[in-house]
């Protein structure tokens, strides 16, 4: 069920509507929640939520089983074999056939002949999301960060919470668990606010995002003969696009949970406006980002090491976190750019200082951007080969000619530049229709103004997935 369908319209307006009905019982909010949930979920796939329950009662059952338990040996050993199993599951559904077809690539290159067999493997949507949820509330309550969860529903209530499911954020248990706790009061602030957030998430969806993808998925398919300017301005239509579709779906998410009075943790802070690209992962995906710091990049010594070692963390931890996304060796070399990236920004930052001016934050910020949306280029593509063909091919087809763009690209573009330009205006605020403050005709102005590029849209009656469903 995609948040940009009817169905979900319909579905939304139940939830909602028997959720504050029931707004003195706490306790049936919850399992209106749960049931939802697990209803949201089912629509897919419903046998995954087999998989999805499984998961979830061995993250409650874990953290009991540490919290009870009160030697340090055992309770590693128990952390460890939680997280063995959940890592085991991962790796069968995202990533058997991907290991086997290297092993087999292998063989080939040293002439062994033997070749293993691949299983038809349905990837269960949002494993890579609901597993880190789980494997971090059991890590926090290992390290006594807070305590397990006692109220089974609640908990496996929290893992399943559709507004987040199935492309993030990556939410903490303790974030988002005492929120399940507690009696939620209805607010027409909180109503308005997770309205406005919604709508811009849905105008960065369908305005932006589907019809940019109808250009994008044709330059990218047909890359061989394109022009250089044309690949070029694909490789920067999937950048925004990317960015629309996955901050699209998290205005989304968060603008309808706080409907239903709970508070998700932010995703992004406009992160095309950074000027580094430290500070575009402070802005970019914060939830996984922040998920790798706190459960792979500081266990292995963070920064309180030598410099040497440091960089290898950095680069262990952007290298594992492109493999989160996909198992495809294009993934894997885009998190190797952004990990060497990451290297060579923190070896120069103290080495070359600029002076501090809106010509240089400016510049900064372009380059930034470029370097980004090249890296992009590896995300999208089908292969390695693909890859580097686009981005050899821009540089060598001459960019001195008009790019190829189709009308819907053009208002997708269009769209664009209207959203960075509120984006910009509104950069101090949570999100770019953050509009409280302003003048009431202002407000509306905009509410309608927004409205009418939705429905104006070519893309609105075709139902286009979420980029980030598939990871």
């Amino acid at each position: 069920m995609l948040f940009n369908t009817l169905p979900f319209f319909i579905f939304f307006t139940l939830v909602f509507s028997l959720y504050w009905a029931l707004y003195k019982f706490k306790n049936l909010q919850n399992a209106l929640l749960l049931l939802a949930s697990y209803y949201f979920y089912a629509w897919w796939n419903p046998y995954f939520c087999i998989l999805l329950l499984f998961s979830s009662t061995l993250g409650y059952s874990t953290g009991l089983w540490i919290e009870q338990t009160r030697k340090d040996s055992y309770r590693k050993i128990i952390l460890g074999f939680t997280m063995a199993i959940h890592l085991l599951i991962l790796g069968w559904f995202k990533y058997y056939n991907f290991i086997i077809n290297s092993l087999n690539s292998i063989f080939g290159w040293v002439h062994v002949q033997h070749h293993i067999p691949n299983e038809e493997i349905i990837l269960p949507l949002a494993i890579s999301f609901f597993t880190f949820h789980i494997i971090g509330y059991t890590i926090d309550v290992y390290r006594k960060d807070y305590a397990a969860s006692h109220d089974y529903f609640n908990f496996i209530a929290h893992i399943a919470f559709f507004p987040q499911l199935v492309a993030g954020p990556i939410e903490r248990g303790g974030h988002l668990l005492p929120q399940f706790r507690k009696e939620r009061q209805f607010s027409v602030d909180m109503l308005v606010s997770g309205g406005r957030q919604a709508l811009w998430g849905f105008f960065k969806k369908i305005a932006i995002a589907d019809m940019l993808s109808l250009q994008v998925d044709y330059i990218f398919k047909n890359h061989s003969s394109q022009s250089g300017s044309t690949l070029l301005m694909g490789t920067i239509m999937f950048s925004i696009q990317i960015y629309c579709d996955f901050s699209g779906y998290t205005d989304i998410a968060l603008g309808i949970a706080r409907m239903l009075g709970i508070e998700l943790l932010t995703n992004f802070k406009f992160p095309y406006f950074a000027t580094s690209i430290t500070e575009f992962w402070h802005r970019w995906h914060i939830s996984l980002s922040t998920w790798f710091r706190d459960y792979v990049y500081i266990p292995l010594g963070g920064s309180r090491v030598s410099n040497g070692r440091k960089y290898f963390n950095l680069m262990v931890v952007f290298m594992v976190s492109g493999m989160w996304h996909g198992a495809k060796w294009t993934f894997f070399i885009w998190g190797a750019i952004h990990g060497s990236l990451m290297v060579l920004n923190a070896a120069m930052s103290k080495k070359m200082k600029l002076p501090s001016n809106n010509l240089t934050l400016g510049l900064k910020m372009l380059l930034t951007f470029a370097i980004v949306t090249l890296a992009w280029v590896f995300f999208r593509a089908a292969s390695v080969q693909e890859a580097t063909d686009i981005i050899g091919n821009i540089f060598t087809r001459g960019l001195k000619d008009l790019p190829s763009i189709q009308k819907t690209g053009i208002k997708g573009l269009l769209c664009a530049l209207f959203l960075f330009g509120v984006e910009w205006l509104q950069r101090d605020k949570v999100f770019g229709l953050d509009l409280k403050n302003m003048h009431y005709t202002i407000r509306w102005s905009a509410y309608v103004l927004i409205i009418i590029l939705i429905f104006s849209s070519d893309s609105l009656n075709k139902q286009h997935e979420f980029i980030y469903f598939q990871f």
